[in-house]
């Protein structure tokens, strides 16, 4: 797993990598080809028993990204995700796929998450101005 510095990494499923940090939970899924299926975090979520109270597409910085608030029994977590290719940031399917179409990096999903929505914003707004997962995978690609 390429290495971003304040965060331990580890693979979580075949094409998913895990980022940790002392605030945040980090999913970078690559997404292969434009013709392949992918699934955004609701099902992954879904699937791992939480519920969302809400699901908004909403504006960080000049970008739009989709924000949920999760439960779980008592606990309530704040997700965001988006489709990144380091260059250009979306929250549509069909952007992605025709920008790649027209010769556009590959994007990936990525998919944060905190206990506090304001701590989610400045780990998105972090993630969004670095681009350190996106970059750091590049790397370990070259």
């Amino acid at each position: 797993v390429p290495i971003v510095t304040g965060y331990s990494g580890c693979w979580y499923a075949h094409d998913i990598m895990q980022y940790k940090s002392s605030s945040s939970l980090v999913y970078i899924k690559k997404l292969n080809g434009v013709l392949n299926g992918e699934h955004n975090p609701v099902m992954c979520w879904l699937g791992a028993g939480y519920e969302f109270k809400s699901i908004a597409e909403e504006k960080v910085g000049t970008h739009s990204i989709y924000l949920g608030e999760l439960i779980k029994d008592k606990e309530v977590l704040y997700t965001a995700w988006w489709y990144d290719n380091c260059t250009d940031i979306t929250t549509g399917q069909l952007q992605w796929r025709w920008r790649v179409l027209n010769g556009a990096k590959q994007y990936a999903i990525i998919n944060a998450t905190a206990s506090s929505k304001n701590t989610l914003l400045i780990e998105v707004n972090n993630i969004i101005d670095n681009r350190k997962f996106l970059k750091a995978q590049q790397l370990e690609m070259q």
